[in-house]
């Protein structure tokens, strides 16, 4: 989505992974990657003995090996492209600092669309990193329609359509994001408790605890 993307370039800022691999920015100019090219990885990668055949059923075992015989599941590895044929170059991620005290902001107007959609997120830990188990646990807490989230923002104040909150870990990186669908004149009311103030001050809570 537009809102997926532009979180993604805001998260991994500097690196290539601020922009998907099938999107026409990651590749350096149009023919970059061939059909070819493609072609060459199905046939080096995606053979037998690289897959995993899982099946649940009341057949006898014998019965389903004759039946994967029929198929090419049980051919041997292909000889046709024997060395790994095309790579991209390794990346060498150089993530922009975050600065402190600094809030990146973004608003995207799309027509046609009623609902607000509001998105909360933070950079976090590589996936090697240990910090990622109270991440999994701080997100458990917050989803659920008994976790924080739907508990403050839908149980007590009627605030939105939904609310989630997600975790993601990647090899050098991560984020964790708060997402909410609202009414627009939800966001940020009268009498400053809408959806945006009442998230910021969970988040605080969260902060000292």
């Amino acid at each position: 989505s537009v809102l997926a993307d532009d979180m993604d370039v805001i998260y991994y800022q500097g690196s290539p992974y601020a922009y998907a691999i099938d999107h026409i920015s990651y590749h350096p100019t149009p023919t970059y990657l061939t059909y070819e090219d493609v072609l060459k990885w199905y046939k080096w990668f995606y053979h037998p003995s690289n897959m995993v055949c899982s099946i649940v059923s009341n057949l006898p075992f014998t019965k389903v090996i004759a039946m994967l015989k029929k198929t090419a599941f049980m051919d041997p590895p292909s000889k046709e492209c024997p060395q790994r044929p095309f790579a991209f170059p390794k990346l060498m991620p150089t993530l922009a600092p975050i600065s402190s005290g600094k809030v990146n902001i973004r608003y995207i107007q799309k027509k046609g669309v009623a609902a607000t959609i509001l998105a909360i997120g933070f950079r976090t830990c590589s996936l090697q990193s240990p910090d990622k188990y109270p991440l999994m646990v701080l997100q458990q807490i917050l989803n659920g329609f008994s976790g924080r989230l739907f508990t403050a923002l839908r149980t007590k104040r009627g605030l939105t359509y939904s609310s989630t909150c997600t975790t993601d870990c990647n090899e050098h990186a991560g984020y964790l994001q708060i997402r909410v669908l609202t009414d627009p004149r939800r966001l940020i009311q009268v009498d400053c408790d809408g959806v945006l103030p009442v998230l910021v001050h969970m988040i605080e809570e969260l902060q000292r605890k």
